[in-house]
């Protein structure tokens, strides 16, 4: 499924460099952990987002969308990647992007 959205990074992504793009695709994976275990999994089926396949064909180009023209910050995407696996639930009601660690939203500077 890595290489279905892939294709959408490249030249998109910080020039085309190689660790961000990495980066992404393992942000993506890791997000998509987190999401299919937090997420109520009678709206997962109802979303058809219910596999980490069907999540990161969703995420995966979205998040490349939103950091096209940036710049990785090695130090706090590193940090991102290490905190991610680790991310509580929100409690009910709330958005999972705000239990997505800070370091996580600061893995990309210098946005155009």
């Amino acid at each position: 499924m890595r290489s279905a959205w892939l294709v959408v990074l490249i030249g998109v992504v910080s020039c085309g460099k190689v660790e961000a793009e990495e980066y992404l695709v393992d942000f993506t994976e890791q997000y998509c952990d987190v999401w299919l275990a937090c997420t109520d999994p009678a709206q997962l089926a109802f979303d058809g987002l219910d596999s980490p396949e069907s999540c990161v064909a969703t995420n995966g180009p979205r998040f490349a969308d939103q950091w096209n023209g940036c710049v990785l910050d090695q130090k706090n995407a590193d940090r991102c990647l290490a905190f991610l696996p680790g991310t509580d639930c929100p409690e009910s009601g709330e958005d999972l992007d705000a239990a997505i660690p800070a370091e996580c939203y600061g893995a990309w500077k210098k946005c155009i």
